[in-house]
């Protein structure tokens, strides 16, 4: 499982036997989402105004890096369409959403 405190992002195993830092030093992560193909995982970093993504390995810190940098408002939440290689986000209240390709 993979869930955010906002500051960072953690996994954790269903059966309690793993519990780590998966991506350290955030501002205000929300919104995840993982796109197994890739080992991928993205996320709306409110506070930035980006979407982020990291991939996640077993033993290297990830790098980051910037999906999206401009029009990201607050409550933004994203998905990742991992057969179709899209990812999407909206803006919470509004029935607009907006799409990019994942690569």
């Amino acid at each position: 499982m993979i869930f955010s405190n906002r500051r960072n992002i953690r996994q954790i195993r269903t059966d309690g036997s793993e519990y780590k830092e998966a991506v350290a030093k955030l501002t205000n992560a929300v919104s995840l989402d993982f796109d197994i193909k890739t080992s991928m995982l993205y996320w709306a970093e409110q506070a930035l105004k980006k979407i982020q993504k990291a991939r996640i390995e077993a033993n290297a810190a990830p790098k980051i890096v910037d999906v999206m940098d401009k029009g990201l408002e607050d409550q933004s939440y994203i998905a990742v369409d991992w057969v179709g290689r899209k990812i999407y986000w909206a803006k919470q209240g509004r029935r607009e959403t907006y799409s990019a390709n994942v690569t």
